[in-house]
């Protein structure tokens, strides 16, 4: 007797970002289960197993998906070999696909973070980090980001546990490296401050397209709980912002401020503050 199989459609895994408005499944796990559910699902590819998170982080009412892809550990310090960090990177079926998350603290037999014996006590700290090429990588004089990066690193460090979320493709505000070097060109030669760059060259007055439902749900799958108290290392309100609408609510907030800035630094801080709303 011949057995009626079911034909499932499926969005190869290698390429999760490709197509952003669908879910992401892979080979024999059912689709239908994820729906059913409402379930969203972590492929650690080291082991090929499957968790399963009950709540999904959604945006624009598409719950996001997660694969972690792979890890690593890095030195963070010359002298002391016991000073490292685990970095992941996992990929999201969202706009900015890509996220490299930094965890300091221990860990488990799985090399996952181990967060429930040490956080009845204490804060994780949380930075999230959006990508900037020009300061970050080539020392441009006209952030700060390089600098409360690694602010945002060592408090981790003092703490005892912390996650630094890099994302890459939210460089220039979500509008990408292109439009940012225009932008560059205008504080250059015209003597704007960022935000009066960001609007000629983009002629809208919202010139900050970034999300942060993704980096909340990459927390989520290395183990972060709601119901854990969180630090958030951020001048931003709308990265507090995410966190809330995510279901968190201990909430406390260390505003990140770089001391070897230029004065353009500080007119750009100044800018942001005034018409961002970012923390003084």
């Amino acid at each position: 007797m011949k057995t009626q199989r079911t034909s499932v459609t499926h969005t190869h895994i290698c390429n999760p970002c490709s197509n952003p408005q669908s879910l992401r499944l892979s080979g024999a796990f059912s689709y239908y289960e994820s729906l059913e559910k409402r379930l969203f699902y972590i492929k650690i590819r080291s082991n090929m197993t499957i968790k399963y998170l009950e709540t999904p982080i959604t945006q624009n009412n598409l719950p996001l998906t997660y694969t972690i892809v792979s890890a690593g550990t890095l030195e963070l310090s010359d002298e002391d070999k016991t000073k490292t960090g685990r970095l992941y990177h996992i990929q999201v079926n969202d706009e900015w696909c890509d996220y490299y998350v930094l965890y300091i603290g221990p860990l488990n037999d799985s090399k996952m973070p181990f967060l429930q014996e040490i956080t009845s006590n204490k804060d994780i700290v949380i930075r999230i980090d959006s990508g900037c090429l020009t300061g970050m990588v080539f020392g441009d004089r006209t952030c700060d980001c390089h600098e409360q990066l690694q602010i945002a690193v060592n408090t981790a460090q003092e703490n005892g546990v912390g996650f630094i979320i890099h994302i890459p493709s939210q460089d220039g505000r979500g509008m990408g490296i292109d439009f940012k070097l225009k932008t560059l060109d205008e504080q250059y030669y015209n003597n704007l401050n960022t935000i009066e760059s960001a609007k000629t060259v983009s002629g809208l007055n919202n010139i900050d397209r970034r999300t942060y439902h993704g980096a909340v749900g990459c927390l989520k799958v290395l183990g972060v709980e709601t119901s854990m108290s969180l630090n958030i290392a951020t001048n931003n309100p709308d990265k507090i912002n995410a966190f809330k609408s995510a279901g968190f609510t201990k909430l406390n907030t260390t505003r990140v401020f770089a001391t070897h800035i230029s004065d353009e630094v500080k007119k750009h801080l100044s800018a942001k503050q005034e018409f961002l709303g970012h923390l003084k």
